[in-house]
């Protein structure tokens, strides 16, 4: 739902983290913080999934896509708050090995990565535990 995916967005952001890899891909784009300048009044403001497509400063009617795929006025500008690109290069990287990582602790992107890890890892550590129990239960 439209709140959940929120929820996981504001979590990850809250904890720093701009890139969600795997089974948060679907937050992604919430992540980017997408945003449109209008170009009547120059106001900033946020993409999210229910925007109505009025500029909330000057109320200019227009209308752009949460995804930013379709814009019906060309002189309205999608931004995106923050670029990912240099942190999914080096996920992808590390994640051919994590054995042989060694994380750079004053890089902001292997910090970002480490968080991933961390994540990957008690999502592992929990699905194994849950697997343990149900079969406990013989279920």
């Amino acid at each position: 739902s439209r709140e959940v995916r929120r929820f996981i967005a504001a979590s990850l952001l809250y904890q720093g983290i701009i890139f969600a890899p795997g089974e948060l891909s679907f937050v992604q784009d919430l992540l980017l913080e997408p945003y449109y300048v209008c170009p009547d009044c120059g106001n900033e403001e946020k993409v999210l999934d229910d925007y109505d497509g009025v500029c909330d400063a000057c109320g200019r009617d227009w209308y752009i896509q949460a995804t930013g795929k379709a814009v019906k006025d060309p002189n309205v500008v999608l931004k995106y708050r923050h670029n990912i690109t240099p942190i999914r290069t080096r996920f992808d990287e590390v994640a051919k090995n994590w054995d042989t990582y060694h994380p750079d602790e004053d890089d902001p992107i292997d910090v970002q990565i480490c968080r991933i890890a961390d994540a990957i890892q008690y999502k592992a550590i929990r699905d194994a535990r849950f697997l343990e129990q149900k079969e406990g239960l013989g279920l």
